[in-house]
């Protein structure tokens, strides 16, 4: 049985790989696309839609236009 993962699955992979870090936008979706093309054989739908969601969950931050970050949240005692 295999686990079905989203497109924005593979945009977390390619943030948690550089947390703290400023990214562009262009070089996440390319490369998310690449992954996830490896495993599915086609381009994701609305890639846009998967950082926008990733926004709203409070999972990545917009620093501007274009420029996202993740940060690592830190456990509670």
């Amino acid at each position: 049985m295999t686990i079905s993962r989203q497109f924005s699955d593979f945009v977390m992979d390619y943030f948690k790989r550089f947390p703290g870090r400023d990214l562009f936008i262009t070089l996440v979706l390319k490369e998310a696309t690449k992954a996830y093309m490896k495993v599915y054989k086609s381009k994701p739908y609305e890639p846009l839609k998967a950082i926008d969601d990733l926004c709203k969950e409070g999972k990545l931050i917009e620093v501007q236009k274009g420029l996202y970050r993740y940060e690592r949240r830190k456990r509670r005692n």
